[in-house]
């Protein structure tokens, strides 16, 4: 819990895990914890007919918004692909890993937008590109040759919902 007092416009801030709550002159206003859309690309000028990435979001403030597989398919994480002509796949280990995999039999060429999350913030801070590590663990060619060395992906955007 942090709380900030400003005497000029008689405003009180208080944070409390997720929730900020600030009252000014009588007035309290409570925010719930903020959402957003993160969306993660295919940095190089390559094409690739399968990709998996593994996003290491422990040091981000929050975590994706579901849990376990792709809403609908088992799970409830809250990610869709971008990737048209694509079949994805997503899952949240809900320990700090979110894994995507793509199989495009006529290939993803990039670079190309491959997929959005939503993160939900649980602290004061708004997520950043840096606080998530990609690692690329395959990438193979429409002929499912290996690609090396192996592509980037990374985050493209962070936007409030």
């Amino acid at each position: 819990t942090a709380a900030c007092t400003n005497a000029s416009s008689e405003s009180t801030t208080t944070t409390t895990g997720a929730t900020t709550t600030t009252t000014t002159g009588g007035t309290t206003t409570t925010l719930p914890p903020a959402q957003f859309d993160i969306v993660f690309q295919l940095d190089d000028a390559v094409t690739v007919g399968a990709l998996g990435f593994d996003v290491d979001y422990t040091a981000a403030p929050g975590d994706f918004v579901g849990s376990g597989g792709d809403a609908g398919a088992g799970g409830t994480l809250e990610c869709s692909s971008l990737a048209a002509g694509a079949l994805a796949t997503f899952n949240d280990d809900d320990a700090g890993t979110l894994s995507a995999g793509y199989i495009a039999l006529g290939g993803i060429t990039g670079p190309a937008d491959l997929a959005t999350c939503v993160f939900q913030q649980s602290g004061p801070t708004a997520p950043v590109a840096g606080d998530f590590t990609i690692t690329v663990t395959d990438a193979s060619d429409t002929s499912l040759a290996p690609i090396s060395p192996l592509p980037t992906v990374s985050v493209k955007s962070i936007t409030p919902k």
